[in-house]
């Protein structure tokens, strides 16, 4: 059984800003395979361009589900345009 909570943080623009949760798995008779806690954030220039994403989590052994979550992502853009 996996357990999944989640919170999420927006700005005036509805962007979202942070993401925060915890999850874990529990094998059949209910010992604990693997707890994780993640958070990331993001910010955005004054024109609402994504500029950057930091992603952080804490698992508590091995036994990893998915791919890992500690990463830093910066964004550029081209001029005069909105693409990445």
């Amino acid at each position: 059984m996996i357990n999944i909570e989640q919170s999420y943080s927006y700005d005036g623009l509805y962007q979202l800003t942070g993401v925060q949760g915890e999850s874990s798995s529990h094998m059949y008779g209910g010992n604990e395979e693997y707890r994780t806690k993640y958070k990331q954030d993001y910010s955005f220039n004054r024109i609402g361009n994504m500029m950057s994403k930091i992603s952080e989590e804490q698992v508590s052994n091995s036994n990893r589900i998915g791919a890992p979550l500690n990463y830093s992502l910066d964004y550029e853009y081209y001029p005069v345009t909105h693409k990445l």
